[in-house]
């Protein structure tokens, strides 16, 4: 008798850069099922700036390609770098305040599906920042996304381990490392949120430096663990460099997924 596989649908995140020349958000191709825009800012009294997130695309044009992604069964999500003005940055943030401007401008007035959270302050966390993700999943509610990208390791990362449960997934983007060093930081963060919790990223020569080994990029998409993993991210979908090559990587990273959760 067959066994049933207990496993979830694995995710493929796609970043789409707005502040990046390449192509237009309507570009993006139907395969990844969550598309988290880049970047809003942390902004003065706990807001999110979108300058840079517009400096190359207009905000009209960024939010009538994301209709169009919505409509066909992806989920979109802004994604929030951390300004580096200590009265602007993560520190500064009032967890109610900055989830109250948060749900506003991302599910109110843009009608987006979450926020992801890019925290690369080069220390840990400040002490607000859980607060902040237990803020976002009560203002949100639990069928929004709540993402983060990760790469510093378990012990920068620990305050993970308090809040598996608020958060969706997180993402690593230590994307220079080679097939073996991706798996041992795949394992580092599962054992801080479950495995099932944890995306594999990758990132092609198109995007700049830092690229992923491209002989890793098939086994690290087929890799399953029991349990499941998360799925796959990839920087990014709008490589101004070479974008033939990003949307190579892309159906590399799709026919690869062992269970590939499909836009519905």
């Amino acid at each position: 008798m067959k066994v049933k596989d207990m496993h979830r649908p694995e995710n493929y995140l796609a970043y789409w850069l707005g502040f990046a020349d390449g192509n237009d958000i309507g570009a993006v191709p139907p395969s990844p099922n969550i598309v988290p825009i880049a970047f809003g800012v942390t902004d003065t009294d706990s807001t999110i700036g979108t300058a840079f997130l517009t400096s190359k695309h207009s905000l009209e044009d960024i939010r009538a390609g994301a209709r169009k992604l919505q409509e066909r069964g992806q989920r979109v999500v802004l994604s929030i770098n951390g300004a580096t003005e200590t009265q602007k940055g993560w520190s500064s943030l009032d967890p109610e305040n900055f989830a109250e401007n948060a749900y506003d401008l991302i599910v109110r007035q843009w009608e987006w599906d979450g926020i992801d959270l890019d925290n690369e302050d080069p220390g840990p966390p400040p002490p607000n920042f859980p607060h902040v993700i237990r803020a976002l999943r009560r203002r949100f509610g639990r069928k929004a996304l709540i993402t983060l990208p990760v790469y510093m390791g378990k012990e920068r990362d620990a305050y993970l381990k308090d809040v598996r449960d608020d958060i969706d997934g997180v993402s690593t983007m230590a994307y220079w490392e080679d097939y073996e060093g991706q798996i041992a930081l795949y394992e580092q963060y599962a054992s801080l949120v479950g495995g099932d919790k944890v995306a594999i990223g990758v990132s092609n020569p198109g995007s700049g430096s830092s690229s992923t080994p491209t002989s890793a990029v098939a086994r690290l998409a087929a890799y399953d663990p029991p349990g499941g993993k998360f799925g796959m991210m990839f920087w990014n979908i709008n490589s101004p460099l070479n974008q033939p090559q990003a949307f190579e990587w892309c159906e590399i990273i799709t026919s690869h997924l062992p269970r590939r959760h499909t836009p519905s």
